[in-house]
Formats: C-alpha cells, structure tokens, sequence
C-alpha cells in the first residue's frame, strides 16, 4: 500500500495528495467570492487558510486506511470535518483573526459536507464532547495523537498549517492547544454560559453578522471543495455575457422611420402619452428607458442601496429594467479566479408559472439570442433542465458523453456560473436562508452581481423582514447591486428605515420622482367595479356563490359586445378555480350555448401534433413539439386563422380572427393551473391571449399563477378579494397594452363564497392573518365612499389604496420576527424549517406522459435508472422536467396503483430519485387539461392553496 497521504483516489488517473488538493481549494476559494485583501488578517488569507486546512483530518492513518479501502475498527475516527473545524479556528486566532471569523472558519469547516447548524449549540455541543475525555461521541483527541505518532502523517498536518497560516501556525502549537484543553476553552467561553455545573449555548455573545460571513465563507469553500474534486477547471467557471447592444439594436429596429423619441429628464411632472397611437406610445416607452439607462449609470457609481423601477403596466419595464442591470453590469469589473471580468446579473421572479414566457425574451433571436445551455444564460427553478457547458464542450450539449460530463453542466448551471441567470425568488432567498449544501453552491456566484427582483411585493408577508435583512446581506457581504421592479408601490424597500432606495426615474438620489408620478397619471388602462360583496367582506358579508360567479362571467363574455369579448376570472385556489369554471359552462347549457373547452381541443392538437415514436424504439426528447406548434395547431382546431402572418412575428404577438365556420353564440370556456405541466401552461398561455383579443365570447378561469408576469390581456377581469397587490397584479392582466382603448378595461373585484364541502372563503385559506383582507375591503368601501361610486378610476386604487394598504402593513407588522432573530443568531438549523412558499401538505412531483411519444421517452428513462445508467436517466428526467407536476401526497396515496417511481423504488423510500410517473393519466380522470389538469375530484380547498 502505498504511504503517500492521499485525499482521494481516482479509477483512471493517479491519486490525488492531500497536500495537491488543499493548495488548489485554498487558492481557489477565496478568489470565487472575491474577498479583498484588506485588513490584518485580510479575508483573502482568512478564506485561503479555510481551504488549506478544510481537509486536514485526512491526515490520519485512519483516513487513509479507509481511502483505500481497509478495515477501520471505529468508524468516526476517518471522520476529518471535525478535526479540520478546530484546526481552522485555533489558526485563524494565530493569525489574529476576530472571534467572528474564527468562529465562521469552524463552521464552514465543520459542516463544507453538509448543512450549517445552530452555531452556538453546534460548536459548544462538540467542543464539550471533545473536552470530556470519557466521552463516546469524542474523537479528535485519538487523531491527533495519530498524527503525532507517525512521522509522514505529522510533517503533512504541519506543512498544512504553516502554509494556511504564513508560518504562524504549528503542527505542534496546535497539538499543545488541543492537549491542554485551552482550545477548547476558547470556544466554550465564546458560544456558552456557565449554567449551574455545565455550559448552555449563548446567543447574546455571538455578532449578528456572524451568519453574514458564515454563509459567505462556507458557500464559498463547498464550491472550491466540490470543483476542485471534481476537476473542474477554473476557467469553467467564468461567465460569458449577453451583450446590451442586442437589447439596444432590437430597440432600433423598431424605431425605423420614425421620429426620434422625445427627451425626458427625470423631472418632468407632466406627460401626454397618447395610447391610440402604437408608435407614439413605443416612442414614449423608449424616452423612458433612456431615462433609466442614464440613471442606471448614475446609481452604479453612488453608494449602497436599493434601485426601484416603478412603473405601470404597458409603458416597458422589462425592457427597462434589463437596460438597467446590463448598464450597471457594463460600468465595473471584478476579479474573479485571477481574471478581470463583468459581473453577473440575476432576474429573480415569484413564480415558475410565469418564468417561460420571460425566458422568451432571452431566447429570442430578434432580441438577446441566449442559449440556455451555455456559459452566457441558465434558467433555473426547480422544474427547468439547468444545464451550462462551457464553450469548448458546447457540441456535447445535448448528448452529453459521459457522467461525469453531465454532472459538471448540472453542476455549473445549479451553481449560477453563466452570465445572466433566470431565477425565481424561492432559488435566490431559500439559497440565502440556511440554504442545502447544493443550494449553497450558488452563493459565490452573487459577489458583485445587479439582482433584478421583479415584483419583489408578492413575497410572502411574514417574510418581509427576513427579506430586507438578506437584503442588506446581500449589498454589504456580496456588494450587490439590486434593482426592485414593480407596477406597484415598491413598499418592501421604501417602508424600511434600514435599506435605502433611489428611482431610477429621477435624476437625483430621490427615492421618488416625479415622472414616476407623471407616467402613472398619464395612463389609464382600466377601472374598478368594487362589488358589494367585496367591500362588505366579513363574517356576514353577501359573498358571491360559484353558480352566481359563472353566470356573471358567462353573460358579461357573451353579451357585452356583439361579437362577445374575453374575461378573465382570478380566483384563489384550485378548487374555486375548477368550481367556477364548472359553473360557467352550466350557465352557457342553461341558455343553450355550446360551450369548447380550449384544453379538452388543446390535447387533441397535442396528440395529432406529437409524432409517433419510431419502429425501433430510438427517440430524442428534441423530437416533442413546440409550445408554439401545439398553440398554434389548437387555434386551428378551434377554428381561428392569423391575420397577415408573418414568419418574423411570433405566434404570441399574431393576430387571429375566427373563421365563417366558428359559431359567434358559442363560447369558448379555458381553465389554468398550477396542477398543468409547464410545457401545457406555456401553450395555453399563447392561445388565450390570442383568444382574448380575437373579439369572440372567451371565459378563462385561472389560480393566482397567471397575475404576475403574465403578458396576457383580457377586456375584463375578475378577481377574488386579495391583498391590494395582488389584485392590481391581476388587473395588469386587463387591457395590457391598450387593445380596448385607454381607460376601457374593466376590474371587478368580488369576494367569492365558500366552495362545496368547505367553510371559509377561498380567499382566507390563502391570504393570513384574515384580518388584512379586512383591511382590503375597508379601504376599498373608503375609495367608493370619497369618490361616489361603486366604480372608481385607476389612480385612486394605485396611488391612493395601495399605498394606505402597505402602510397598515407595516403597522400591523405581519412578519414572523422568529425568522429575522434566527438569522442574526446564526441559528441556520432553526431557519430551515421556514420556506417562501409554507408547504404545510407534502408534495411528489410526477411526470405525466400524455402522448405515444412522451410515454415512450418515460419508458426510455425509468428503464435507464433500473439497469444503472444514471446519465441516460438523469439526462431524460431533465429533459422532460416540463412534463412534471407537484400533487399533494394525499392525491397520491388515492392512485397509488396508477404512478411509479422513476427509479422502481417504494413510494415510502427516501433515498433514489423521489420523482414519480404517470403514463396512464388520459382518460380525463387524473390529468383532466379541460377542468385544470391534475385534480381528483376528493381534491378539497385547502389542497388548493398550492398555486405557485
């Protein structure tokens, strides 16, 4: 056997020395989050001794007896975490460094496999273990006298220390401080009291940037751990860049033969935007966008704070915002790995609902060309394939050659290494809040970012101070730049006395400004009818029942025009959403009108559009088609035509008419919900918006998943009663981008019943505490009062309600203080039993093949995990990650028999790939796309609280 001290063995390649392997992590790990060399000792050296002695419990001969595949009689003592933590502490207090850092250096060191714990329980309960000499759980002591005992072993430890330390540090100073127990004292003096004949964990003693620099410097040694292990070359793990100049030359294109945009200044008061006029609306949109590229220029060299967009619906803020983070990205470089280069950008979003048809404007080739599998852009939530290969490996993207080949892209397009990374807010904040080992990965990747938070308002409320302070994490241990967009007031931010803000719309360091102001009382897209029941909500408020619901919405799409006009109906949960759906159709068959199911059609294009799979069985994930393709063959079907098609125009942004053979009485009845496979959402999408300004009768029935983000406009809009956020995120669904005429959409807000076998409203087993929704209908009766009406102008709920509603808000403080005191606690295993999205019912993700094709490429994957070939399998499950839905366990348990697991395993193991299947979902009884895809019909409401 060979005596060398090795930290890992290799099939095909020599054993990689302990020596090798902790000069590459120490180098590599304090460059990745780009710590600066401040300070004595700087954390540049605090981050390069964390990775030189992250390891250093391999050391042992009991290590290296089980490396290669020995027998060791007791099996902590190959542990090496343990020993490395302390090792990492007492070195770092030789170098000088604050109780802090050591303190985080153990951490990081304690737990680079795993998790971060409670650091005061954590590090007193194993510091206590090890000093007590009779201890069982105790075995650092017995290391380190192995170390001391065998020459070999004991020359590596020291040449580790003294070269993590700059000589600072000994094999022998560190085996005196662990002998005579001082080491142990410090700790034990630094995280505990005495408490009568013991020490219990004091959290007063611990600062509250404690978790700040943990998570930094653990995230960023698991990340140099895992890449160096991996041999992952450095160079990988820099980013390409989407180039601002596509953006600037799309916009360009546009502005052919017409006029140069008015010049805006940021302190304009007034402003006439005239809606009727297409080019003179985009001529407003891109004077407004110039204001926020020359503002954003501005920002990048002021100090630490908060960006906010704050602009209606309809006047650009995508593109805006975008212009924003690429110009803030473009005015400064940082070192990253011994390279110069621009930092990233991160478009965090609320929902995966909403995410595709934002990947849109990446993928575009008119607009940023991106390819979702290379080092310039990932999509990452937790239903995308995120996958990024470096360039010289982009050839082997779709069939990767190997494992190991596959596990890197995995690995670096989960760890956020591209240049713009399309997110959404559970990926970015849980990743900061006591994240997973692999969540963690990320986290180096943010230093020095531009975060986009796009509608950051609909972050759960008992979240929000948790947010702001991750927030302030963020700017002050990553220094990033963030940019808070919304068509709202942007109140998370500017109600915090802690986190300064700056509009992007002023041309000082205001936090407001007046062509903020000037755009919102310019446009006038829609008004507000505030139903009775709305403004009453209460214990004996008359609330809308589902039957009177449908037939509202049933009479206002068929009647209000001559040839109908589209509604949208928002409600809040599954089973409201199904219900009312229900009721709609049982109106129509009421009146005797025809009702189409645009899913029930849809499914039909789908199977005739899906080819069959080959005689020999071979087939590629590459050969599902488009959302588009399926939309457009369900237009057909219903009887639509485009008018003047254009190649260059996308299927989203056509128009369609309805042909002579379409029966204008009819209607046409669609539903949408979370329980749809993304791939189907994505079509649906394109087909009701195409439906909605097609100018026939269209009803379409949705969860909250369609309210932000959407780019989707109806003439009407229903919505069930809701924080205000959330119902002028529904009403950014109405008359978007002025199909009807300025001021001509209409928003109903009502307050909808209890559904069948429920007792409570819809709403308050969504929306908590229930009295906010009080408060909502309070302010709305107070808005119908001042102004005389049931009906009142979009300006008063926008700049009048929604403000008062945010700042009861902040009075009431509907945050849960416990998250905010376990981060400035550092309790991270504390934290980790709260989520953004409180998932109170356990879920399974199923994928459901509907088509020949798609349950053929199922078969293809479950019969790769069953003979071990985990990178076909891996590569399937990714690739067909939109043919996947979350279902609550209890639906799962009622057709056991009818789902499997991808890897044959029992339903109740918790190890292999906890994803199921379901091939056999057709039959319209489990995935039903006319009625909302997969709901049973034991489904209850509270059940449909999942909506995201």
């Amino acid at each position: 056997m060979s005596t060398e001290i090795i930290s890992r063995r290799h099939k095909s390649e020599a054993d990689e020395l302990l020596l090798c392997h902790a000069k590459d992590v120490g180098e590599r790990l304090p460059m990745l989050s780009s710590f600066d060399h401040d300070g004595n000792p700087s954390m540049f050296s605090i981050a390069q001794c964390t990775g030189y002695l992250h390891d250093l419990g391999k050391a042992t001969t009991y290590f290296q007896r089980y490396i290669r595949g020995k027998y060791i009689e007791e099996t902590r003592l190959r542990y090496h975490a343990r020993l490395g933590a302390f090792a990492t502490f007492y070195t770092l207090g030789e170098m000088g460094a604050s109780d802090e850092l050591k303190l985080a250096g153990f951490l990081a060191v304690l737990k680079h496999h795993g998790r971060l714990p409670d650091a005061a329980e954590k590090a007193l309960k194993d510091t206590l273990t090890e000093r007590d000499r009779k201890s069982r759980e105790g075995y650092i002591r017995a290391q380190i006298e192995n170390i001391e005992s065998t020459e070999r072993n004991r020359t590596v430890a020291d040449q580790l220390l003294q070269t993590a330390s700059n000589g600072e540090a000994t094999w022998s100073s560190f085996y005196a401080a662990v002998s005579d127990e001082s080491l142990f004292d410090q700790i034990t003096h630094l995280v505990g009291k005495k408490d009568l004949y013991t020490f219990a964990p004091n959290t007063e003693k611990l600062s509250h940037n404690l978790y700040d620099v943990t998570i930094q410097l653990w995230s960023a040694l698991t990340f140099a751990d895992k890449t160096s292990a991996g041999g992952v070359n450095a160079s990988n793990l820099l980013p390409s860049h989407l180039g601002l100049y596509r953006l600037e030359s799309h916009i360009a294109r546009l502005q052919i033969g017409l006029d140069e945009p008015p010049e805006l200044t940021g302190s304009e008061e007034t402003l006439s935007i005239d809606v009727s006029d297409t080019d003179a609306l985009n001529q407003t949109r891109e004077s407004i966008r110039r204001v926020v590229r020359s503002n954003a220029k501005r920002f990048a060299e002021g100090s630490q704070s908060v960006a906010t967009l704050t602009l209606p619906t309809g006047l650009g803020k995508t593109f805006a915002g975008l212009t924003a983070a690429y110009t803030i990205r473009d005015s400064y470089e940082h070192n990253e790995l011994d390279e110069v280069t621009k930092p990233r950008v991160i478009y965090a979003l609320p929902y995966t609902s909403i995410i595709e048809q934002t990947r849109d404007i990446f993928e575009d080739s008119r607009i940023l060309d991106a390819d979702p599998r290379g080092q310039s852009f990932t999509v990452h939530h937790y239903l995308s394939e995120t996958v990024t290969y470096p360039e010289a490996d982009e050839q082997n993207a779709h069939n990767p050659a190997d494992d190991s080949e596959f596990s890197d892209a995995t690995l670096l397009g989960e760890s956020w290494r591209s240049g713009t990374v399309l997110t959404t807010f559970v990926q970015l904040f849980e990743s900061l809040a006591a994240p997973s080992n692999s969540q963690g990965l990320k986290l180096s990747a943010i230093t020095d970012s531009v975060i986009i938070l796009d509608e950051p308002q609909t972050l759960p409320k008992p979240w929000w101070n948790a947010i702001r302070r991750l927030t302030k994490l963020l700017i002050e241990q990553y220094n990033v730049q963030i940019i808070s967009m919304t068509a709202t007031q942007p109140s998370l931010f500017t109600h915090s006395s802690e986190i300064e803000t700056i509009s992007l719309l002023s041309d000082s360091d205001a936090a407001t400004s007046p062509l903020e102001t000037a755009c919102f009382e310019a446009v006038t897209r829609v008004k507000y009818n505030i139903d009775e029941s709305a403004q009453a909500f209460g214990p004996n408020a008359p609330l809308v029942s589902a039957e009177d619901a449908g037939n509202r919405l049933f009479e206002t799409a068929i009647k209000s025009t001559s040839n109908g006009t589209s509604v949208l109906s928002v409600c809040n949960t599954i089973r409201s959403t199904t219900a009312t759906a229900d009721a709609v159709s049982k109106a129509a068959a009421r009146a005797g009108i025809t009702v189409t199911r645009i899913g029930s059609e849809y499914r039909s294009a789908l199977t005739h559009c899906t080819p069959t799979p080959t005689t020999d069985g071979t087939v590629e994930s590459t050969n599902l088609p488009s959302p588009e393709t399926v939309a457009a063959a369900t237009l057909e079907q219903l009887g639509l035509e485009p008018v003047n098609p254009t190649e260059e125009t996308p299927l989203a942004e056509q128009r369609w008419k309805p042909t002579a053979t379409v029966d204008l009485s009819e209607i046409f009845l669609g539903t949408f919900t979370s329980r749809i496979r993304p791939r189907d959402r994505r079509s649906l999408v394109i087909i009701a918006n195409i439906l909605a300004r097609a100018k026939v009768p269209f009803v379409f029935v949705s969860t909250q998943a369609i309210e932000a983000g959407v780019d989707i406009s109806f003439a009407k809009v229903y919505r069930d009663i809701a924080p205000l956020d959330s119902i002028v995120q529904a009403a950014g669904r109405c008359n978007r981008s002025f199909e009807w005429g300025e001021g001509n959409g209409d928003v109903t807000i009502w307050a909808l019943a209890p559904t069948k076998d429920t007792s409570d409203p819809p709403s308050t087993y969504v929306y908590q505490p229930r009295s906010q929704l009080t408060e909502v209908a309070q302010i709305l009766s107070e808005c119908c009062t001042s102004y005389g009406s049931s009906v009142v102008p979009e300006s008063m709920l926008t700049r009048e309600a929604v403000p008062s509603y945010f700042d009861w808000v902040d009075s009431a403080d509907l945050s849960n203080p416990k998250i905010l005191d376990h981060i400035n606690a550092c309790r991270a295993d504390q934290l980790n039993r709260y989520h953004l999205i409180d998932d109170e019912y356990e879920k399974f993700d199923v994928v459901v093949a509907e088509t020949a094709l798609e349950k053929e490429l199922v078969s293809q994957m479950t019969e790769a995990f069953g003979i071990g070939n985990k990178p076909l399998g891996f590569s399937l499950l990714s690739a067909l990650s939109d043919l996947r839905v979350s279902v609550p366990v209890k639906d799962i348990e009622e057709v056991h028999n009818r789902v499997y697991r991808v890897d044959h395993r029992e339903l109740t193991d918790t190890n292999g790939v906890q994803v199921l299947v379901c091939v056999d979902a057709g039959d319209g009884k489990l995935y039903d796309l006319g009625s909302g895809g997969f709901i049973l019909d034991e489904d209850d409401g509270l059940a449909g609280r999942f909506t995201f």
